[in-house]
């Protein structure tokens, strides 16, 4: 995951397009799942990149994603709003995947929040309910599809980055206490089936 087209290189070359037409550098980055791309109309004074036009982004194809990467401010907040974002069900590798999250920390993107919509098992949490996903389940990992297992570029703060994601607890509780004592809080997991 770390070798070929989508390496470091292709990350920096994506985040050095993004600098030189940015009026100001996000700190904040949202990836939209499923029903949430309308939040980029919150933003002041935006600007609209489509995917397609960005160095090395791949090409949203799940319908109901715009495909556009806007960038204004979320109140004072300077904040990067990814409409779409990109499956591996859709035929894109690992490191595709990654390429605009890393991309965009490149441009200098510190804080990452990720959504998406899922189901779930338990009956009382239906549509609307927020969750907080506090670990994940990679299956194809552990049938030897593991995005640590390959070359290592150490420009990536360990290996394939993983380190930087989960490995923060701190980052994941201080998230949480915004919405603490509202209808409830509750945690998921993740499992990952590819298929």
């Amino acid at each position: 995951y770390q070798t070929g087209p989508y390496c470091y290189e292709a990350c920096a070359e994506a985040a050095a397009w993004l600098r030189a037409r940015l009026r100001e550098r996000p700190r904040v980055a949202l990836v939209c799942g499923s029903g949430l791309g309308a939040l980029a109309q919150e933003l002041s004074d935006p600007q609209t990149f489509d995917y397609a036009d960005i160095p090395h982004f791949p090409r949203s194809t799940v319908q109901g994603h715009a495909g556009r990467l806007v960038v204004g401010r979320l109140g004072s907040a300077p904040c990067a709003v990814l409409q779409g974002r990109f499956h591996l069900y859709e035929g894109y590798s690992p490191a595709q995947v990654v390429v605009p999250v890393r991309a965009l920390a490149l441009a200098g993107v510190h804080t990452l929040v990720l959504t998406n919509a899922a189901g779930s098992l338990r009956p009382h949490l239906g549509p609307g309910h927020l969750l907080v996903i506090r670990d994940h389940i990679d299956l194809p990992g552990l049938a030897g599809r593991s995005p640590l297992v390959g070359p290592n570029d150490e420009r990536w703060a360990g290996p394939a980055g993983a380190g930087g994601i989960w490995g923060e607890k701190e980052n994941l509780e201080g998230g949480t206490g915004a919405w603490r004592g509202r209808r409830g809080q509750f945690w998921g997991e993740i499992g990952v089936i590819l298929g």
